[in-house]
Formats: structure tokens, sequence, C-alpha cells
């Protein structure tokens, strides 16, 4: 009875500290989930910064090219050039 009751007893002794490697474990694996959404986050907030980034530089870029000629075209009504000291244009 005595010899059953220490093989009981290493038996449990094995499952606690089992038990508690698996908790270790598994704390370890929660914050390793949590940091990768963290970084997720990150990285989504990055995203949407360049998005927006690039929206901007597109409107940016869209203005500029589509902007009129106005002082070539006040140039050539008047038959000279505008800029201080300008030559008469033929």
């Amino acid at each position: 009875m005595h010899e059953k009751i220490k093989k009981l007893s290493a038996l449990v002794d094995k499952l606690i500290e089992q038990n508690f490697k698996l908790k270790t474990e598994s704390k370890s694996m929660t914050n390793k989930i949590e940091e990768l959404h963290r970084r997720i986050e990150i990285l989504q907030t990055e995203n949407q910064s360049l998005i927006i980034k690039s929206t901007e530089n597109k409107k940016i870029s869209q203005a500029w090219w589509r902007m009129p000629v106005i002082p070539a075209t006040q140039e050539a009504e008047a038959g000279k050039s505008l800029e201080p000291g300008g030559r008469r244009l033929q």
C-alpha cells in the first residue's frame, strides 16, 4: 500500500509540474499574441498614413498638371514679355 501511495504522489508531482509548465507556456504565447496584435495595429496605422499621403500627393500632382499657363497667354496677347526689361515678342 505504501508503494502505491509513493507512486501516486510522484505522479501527482509530475502532473503539477507539467501543469505549471503549460501555464507558463500559455502566458508566454498570450504575450506573443498580444505583441503581434500591437504590431498589426501599428502597421495598419502606418498603411493608412501612406494611403493618405499618396492620395494627397496625387491631388497635388493633378492640380499642378492642370494649372493653366496664364502668363504665357498674357505675354502673347500683349506682344511682349511681362518680365521686367523683357523684349518684345515677334
